[in-house]
């Protein structure tokens, strides 16, 4: 039972493989060659003397490395590589690792990058991190840049925990980009845990970020608060904006609602980044629906669920639902705020109470709410573009007068500082 594979690359001297194969005794070995007039192929298939006992000796004086092993042709082969294409290189490496894992699941591969071309090196090394397959090197003392001494080889595993995990947390985190960051989360879970402390401390907070973000991105602040609150030390001064916008989100006072208002707009704009149109416009509509229910709360007292009879103006008709309670509609509600608050909602509508009409259109006419129409990106872009002219700053106006003096940030995509990456490098 085949339990040790080894590839190794092959060049230059043959002591380095020699080294290695003695050294971790594996039960198979693969040889990556070169062929042609000046191919590496020579020194594992060559007949006679093909190998010279050093690099300077005039004439070769050694066998193959097969020979010299004591292999049989059954526990190795050799696979042929490009001298110098990295990608072609890359592609035959990594075909042969993911060959050799899918034949001998049980067996544990090595990957020695001590010989061969600078090519071969630089893919064997790339196609061992893509498939997790562990490094090793044969190093020994150097009495020049040339060459390690004869006689001092010895063969160490590669460190590269480090490095793996880096890639594997980028391919992770870029989920953040497209704010997807359930999937960063979820992908992050599947990671094998490193074994380096300062590695566990990035790991464990790249997880409870993303996490905290996730929940927060599904309105549910106050995990998102508990989860972000035991990062504090170590994001609070990077994160002290989102901090001030969930005490607001999570409080007791006037603030907690316009605060929910305004994070329910970049909701929006999180799922409209995402290209989920339909998922964008719903929200859209309960902002406007939830923005005058809100101001009719604030400065008139009224809930338009269940409103006093002697509130409603007279020649306004409002029907009493299945409750019995008064209660109106989204566009009867901007109705009330016209007529009954004096604020820049109020003008909102005075001016653009038509405006408002096509605006709740867009959502109507969809698949979400009442229609069989998808919200594309055209649709999206005239619709927010009708906000950015016409609603927003009626609603911003009234978020200032609430006390709401800054613009709440946008959920993170930054992650390169996780990696010890800066934002202009990232």
């Amino acid at each position: 039972m085949i339990r040790n594979i080894l590839c190794c690359t092959v060049g230059g001297s043959h002591q380095p493989i020699i080294r290695a194969v003695r050294q971790l005794k594996p039960d198979y070995v693969c040889f990556f060659c070169t062929s042609g007039k000046a191919g590496s192929d020579k020194q594992i298939l060559g007949k006679g003397k093909v190998i010279k006992a050093k690099p300077g000796d005039d004439k070769a004086t050694l066998p193959n490395i097969p020979v010299q092993l004591g292999l049989s042709p059954a526990t190795y082969h050799v696979v042929e590589v490009p001298h110098d294409e990295l990608e072609a290189a890359f592609l035959v490496m990594t075909g042969t690792l993911r060959e050799l894992s899918a034949k001998h699941v049980d067996a544990h591969l090595y990957a020695d990058y001590t010989g061969g071309t600078k090519t071969m090196t630089a893919a064997l090394v790339l196609a061992a991190l893509e498939y997790k397959v562990e490094l090793h090197a044969v190093i020994g003392h150097r009495t020049d840049l040339e060459k390690v001494a004869d006689g001092t080889e010895w063969g160490f595993p590669a460190s590269v925990e480090q490095i793996q995990f880096e890639r594997e947390m980028r391919q992770q985190l870029s989920a953040w980009g497209a704010f997807a960051y359930a999937q960063a989360g979820q992908g992050l879970e599947q990671l094998r845990p490193p074994v380096k402390i300062e590695l566990r401390e990035r790991f464990l907070l790249a997880k409870t970020l993303s996490d905290a973000f996730d929940a927060w991105d599904r309105f549910d602040h106050g995990k998102a608060s508990e989860l972000l609150s035991a990062c504090r030390n170590s994001v609070g001064a990077r994160y002290a904006d989102y901090f001030k916008t969930l005490t607001a989100l999570t409080g007791k006072n006037e603030k907690r609602v316009p605060a929910m208002l305004q994070d329910l707009l970049l909701n929006a704009e999180r799922r409209a980044a995402q290209g989920r149109f339909d998922d964008a416009v719903a929200r859209i509509y309960r902002l406007i629906e939830w923005t005058a229910q809100w101001v009719l709360k604030r400065d008139c007292g009224v809930d338009t669920g269940d409103l006093p009879e002697s509130f409603i103006p007279d020649g306004t008709k409002i029907h009493r639902g299945i409750s019995g309670k008064i209660q109106a509609p989204l566009f009867l509600s901007w109705q009330l705020v016209e007529k009954k608050v004096s604020s820049p909602a109020a003008e909102f509508m005075k001016k653009h109470g038509e405006d408002l009409r096509g605006i709740l259109a867009y959502r109507n006419d969809s698949i979400l709410a009442h229609g069989t129409t998808p919200v594309d990106a055209t649709l999206w872009g005239k619709l927010r573009a009708n906000l950015e002219e016409k609603f927003l700053p009626c609603f911003e106006a009234e978020l200032r007068k609430s006390g709401l003096k800054k613009t709440a940030p946008q959920l993170p995509t930054d992650y390169g500082w996780l990696l010890g990456i800066s934002e202009e490098t990232a």
